[in-house]
């Protein structure tokens, strides 16, 4: 296997995440197992374990950034983001608005509902108290 980035140059921003967060997920299991691993091992047992498992991740965050199928995949990837119109702040922030008003609304119908057809139900078949 050689050590070569696959398409230099394309999908930086992708693949620099995807391997960022596998680190970051390692340095996490790393130090949790160093924590986790019992008072009988001694201390440079630990190290290794933790040492082992983190350069394992990190192995597999290279690995898995320049696969070719998951390389190409991540590069479309940034290359289709860069076609997308996201929209401003006070066009999520309207949007937001809208979403919460027609939630409220429909909460309240959903309420009404229940009230008016469920309640006078349960009183038919005794279920409420009268």
């Amino acid at each position: 296997m050689s050590f070569g980035i696959y398409k230099r140059g394309q999908g930086r921003w992708s693949r620099g995440v995807a391997a960022a967060v596998l680190s970051a997920l390692g340095i996490w299991a790393a130090v949790s197992t160093y924590g986790w691993t019992e008072v009988s091992v001694q201390e440079w047992g630990r190290y290794a374990i933790s040492g082992g498992i983190l350069l394992g991740f990190l192995w597999f965050a290279y690995y898995l950034s320049n696969r070719p199928k998951t390389a190409s995949f991540l590069i479309e990837t940034e290359t289709e983001m860069k076609k997308v119109t996201w929209p401003t702040g006070p066009e999520v922030l309207s949007a937001t608005f809208v979403v919460i008003v027609v939630v409220v609304i429909m909460g309240a119908f959903l309420f009404g509902v229940d009230r008016l057809v469920l309640e006078p139900v349960f009183k038919l078949i005794r279920i409420l108290p009268s």
